[in-house]
Order: structure tokens, then C-alpha cells, then sequence
């Protein structure tokens, strides 16, 4: 028997229109992938199409999930942006950036560089997604991780 486990493939999908964002994972929501991109489908109990797609789907952008989970077991999707501690030869190194798939594999763009995902980083956290989280509150979010990670030094008092 093999011993090769497979990733499991769950699917999201953000309306630009609506702002909302769609899980497929979600009970009686389908996502039928075609040559034109994708459509979202509401089924009924038996898994039959209910109504019309769900929104257009040339305004929606279609994310998978990474694979991995944040320390609170939430699914990580394309578009989040997280934060998490890894280990270099200077001690750890402490990363904000997005989630993004090319070529099969996921990887975190903070600023310049690129970081694959690795199961033995630390402290992996979700602090929003590119999506429904504005950039204020990501910038206040990861601002304050920095913060826990770099303490800021009391000033002596003379």
C-alpha cells in the first residue's frame, strides 16, 4: 500500500461585485470549472442544480486552498495574508505577506521575497485576505505581531 497522501482540493471564490466571498466548501455551493473559467452553482439535496449560476463569474476571482492551516486549524487560501516565524542560521525571522500558487506550489510574496510554504514554520497565522480585509487593518494586524515578535526596549530612566 502507498503511503503517499494527497492534498485535498477546496475552492473560494471572491465577487467583486457583491463582495462576497464564496466557499465552495460550503454546503450545496459548486464551482464547475470550463474552458471560459468557472461558474458557480447552488444545488439542491440531491446535488442537482437548484437556480442559475450564482453571480457572474467573470467579477469573481477563483482561489484554491493552500493545504496548509493557520494555529487555529483555519484553511489557508490564495489571497490570504499571513504571519509566521521561520528558522534561519540568525535565529527567526519573523514574515507578513500573501499567499499565492504558481506552478503547483504555494508561496508567501513578502516585499521581494518569496518564501514556499513550510510546515515546520512557527506561529503560522491568517490576519485577513487581500479581499475583504483593507490594507489598513492588515498594516495595523501585522504591525502589531511585529511588535510581539520585536518588544520595544524601556527607556532608562536618569
Amino acid at each position: 500500500m502507498s503511503s503517499y497522501r494527497f492534498k485535498e482540493i477546496k475552492l473560494r471564490a471572491f465577487n467583486k461585485e457583491s463582495k462576497q466571498m464564496i466557499y465552495a466548501s460550503r454546503e450545496n455551493i459548486a464551482f464547475a470549472i470550463n474552458s471560459k473559467g468557472f461558474t458557480i452553482l447552488d444545488l439542491d439535496e440531491e446535488g442537482n442544480i437548484k437556480s442559475e449560476p450564482l453571480g457572474d463569474e467573470t467579477n469573481s476571482i477563483l482561489m484554491q486552498y493552500s493545504g496548509a492551516r493557520d494555529d487555529k486549524t483555519t484553511d489557508i487560501y490564495e489571497g490570504d495574508v499571513v504571519f509566521f516565524r521561520r528558522r534561519t542560521v540568525k535565529g527567526w525571522l519573523p514574515v507578513v505577506g500573501v499567499v499565492n500558487a504558481k506552478d503547483f506550489t504555494y508561496s508567501v510574496n513578502s516585499g521581494l521575497v518569496h518564501y514556499i510554504f513550510d510546515y515546520a514554520d512557527k506561529n503560522l497565522m491568517i490576519l485577513g485576505n487581500i479581499f475583504e480585509t483593507s490594507d489598513e487593518e492588515l498594516a495595523k494586524k501585522a504591525q502589531e505581531k511585529l511588535d510581539e515578535f520585536f518588544p520595544k526596549k524601556e527607556e532608562k530612566k536618569s
